[in-house]
C-alpha cells in the first residue's frame, strides 16, 4: 500500500525542522568553544607573563644568595658591587678623554 504525499511532506517537514534545530545548537556550541578558546589563549598569555617574571625572580634571587649568604651581607656586597660600577664609568669616561 502506498503511503499517502501528505504524510511523506509531513514526516519530511519535521526531519527538516529537527535538522535546522541541530545546525542551530552546533552554530551555538561553535561560537561558545570559540569564546572559551580566547579566553584560555589570554589567561595562557598572562600565564606566561607571569611564569617569565617568576623565572627573572628566580634567577635574582640564586645570584644574590650566591653573592652574600645573609640579608646583611647582601647589602654590603651590594654596596661594593655599586661603588665598583662607579670606579669601571669613571675610568670609561678617562679612557673617552
Amino acid at each position: 500500500m502506498a503511503v499517502p504525499l501528505s504524510v511523506l511532506t509531513e514526516e519530511l517537514k519535521r526531519k527538516i525542522e529537527r535538522l535546522a534545530s541541530k545546525y542551530a545548537e552546533g552554530v551555538a556550541e561553535r561560537e561558545s568553544l570559540r569564546a572559551q578558546v580566547d579566553m584560555l589563549k589570554t589567561d595562557i598569555e598572562r600565564m606566561r607573563k607571569e611564569l617569565d617574571k617568576a623565572r627573572l625572580d628566580i634567577q635574582f634571587l640564586t645570584v644574590s644568595h650566591k653573592l652574600a649568604q645573609s640579608p646583611d651581607a647582601l647589602v654590603d656586597t651590594r654596596k661594593v658591587v655599586a661603588a665598583l660600577i662607579r670606579d669601571i664609568d669613571k675610568c670609561i669616561a678617562q679612557l673617552k678623554e
